[in-house]
């Protein structure tokens, strides 16, 4: 699918440049020979193309540079001995979402430290369940 919309962008590309080449109006067929005609269709067109090839070049270049720079990153939720209660990976700019609150016998679940972050940033994180101690 992604190849039929990225050739369709293309053909809509080549005709929204090629096709007004061609719509100069009437030329003044008294002055002009139709050789001069046919070298400034010719014209029109390979300056048309020109556009249209530089164009397409470009889109094909930001799209796949785009897929390039997207970084994944990791954040790690433990605790302070080490436990690793999960993980998850997001690309960098995308909203995070937390974790099931952690259960541990004999305390209660404060916060994470530090604060798990809206979006994800460039880099991978880790943060540490605080913990306190259930008065019963």
């Amino acid at each position: 699918m992604k190849k039929f919309l990225s050739l369709l962008l293309a053909f809509t590309m080549l005709f929204s440049i090629a096709v007004p080449a061609f719509a100069g109006g009437e030329p003044d067929t008294g002055s002009v020979t139709g050789s001069d005609i046919i070298v400034k269709i010719i014209d029109k067109l390979v300056e048309g193309l020109a556009g249209f090839f530089e164009k397409f070049f470009k889109f094909f270049e930001d799209f796949f540079k785009k897929d390039e720079a997207v970084g994944y990153y990791t954040i790690k939720y433990v605790d302070a001995d080490g436990t690793l209660y999960g993980q998850a990976s997001y690309a960098a700019g995308a909203t995070i979402t937390p974790p099931a609150i952690p259960h541990k016998e004999g305390y209660v679940f404060m916060n994470w430290y530090p604060a798990i972050p809206d979006e994800m940033p460039e880099k991978d994180i880790v943060v540490t369940a605080q913990w306190a101690e259930k008065i019963d």
